[in-house]
């Protein structure tokens, strides 16, 4: 089987890397894991070259980023820009405003308007939009679709940065929507959900419910190229050993395989 490069997301250690000192402390701490690529996303502010200088000297490439939405519908030309100082080809967006999808269909569809509108334009500038799923994207709409689906079918040329733990959450099959969103994955999210006193929580890859097996053998065969590890909270263990313990149990179970 072909292997996917696995990646570290950064918004996992958003607490420990406010500064640009620890910015940079937190890079060469995910290299020693062992991860060579990673996701910007919940980082204090820095300067677009100082990351750049950062992720070179560390030998972590940017892979694909979480922008403001605000930023990518305002400012997408200085976005596009900071983009190319990171030698990143992946615009990502976390997730649409609260007010594009508390409205029903008629909010997703003014969300589509304005997504096409930025992937043709980012698409001009030799990159790609990503979209990030949460849970409330599997909400069924006025006409019947899953507002997720909505996305796939009327914005086609939008990526996809999928995400294992809310597509499952959203009482969806991971391995389906990667089928279905077959090309568009540039970024895979890889995060566990585990199950205590009858409460979902984030839990670090392997030590999880959720079947990865099928779910790494999906990307493979549907064209993604790049995972990342992502852990919303890691309940009180330090986030870099969070990261490390999944990367070990990734290794273990299927790159070593």
């Amino acid at each position: 089987m072909a292997k996917l490069e696995i990646g570290a997301q950064l918004f996992t250690l958003r607490e420990l890397m406010k500064t640009p000192e620890e910015i940079h402390e937190g890079f060469k701490k995910v290299r020693d894991i062992g991860f060579k690529v990673a996701q910007v996303s919940g980082l204090g502010p820095i300067e677009p070259e100082r990351l750049r200088d950062i992720s070179e000297e560390t030998g972590v490439k940017i892979c694909i980023t979480h922008t403001p939405y605000n930023r990518i519908k305002d400012d997408l030309d200085n976005v596009i820009k900071e983009h190319r100082i990171f030698g990143c080809d992946v615009i990502g967006l976390g997730a649409m405003p609260r007010d594009y999808w508390e409205g029903g269909l008629e909010s997703y569809r003014k969300f589509v308007k304005e997504a096409n509108e930025i992937t043709k334009k980012v698409k001009a500038a030799g990159m790609d939009f990503s979209y990030h799923n949460h849970r409330f994207e599997f909400e069924k709409l006025e006409d019947g679709r899953l507002g997720i689906d909505v996305l796939l079918e009327d914005i086609p040329d939008m990526c996809f940065t999928l995400d294992t733990y809310w597509v499952q959450a959203g009482g969806a099959s991971p391995v389906e929507y990667i089928k279905k969103t077959a090309g568009r994955v540039k970024v895979l999210h890889l995060k566990d959900m585990r199950i205590r006193n009858n409460e979902q929580l984030f839990a670090e890859i392997g030590e999880g419910n959720i079947n990865f097996l099928p779910i790494y053998a999906a990307a493979v065969e549907a064209g993604t190229k790049i995972a990342v590890i992502e852990q919303d909270n890691c309940y009180g263990r330090n986030p870099f050993d969070s990261l490390k313990l999944s990367l070990e149990n990734i290794t273990r179970d299927y790159l070593s395989k």
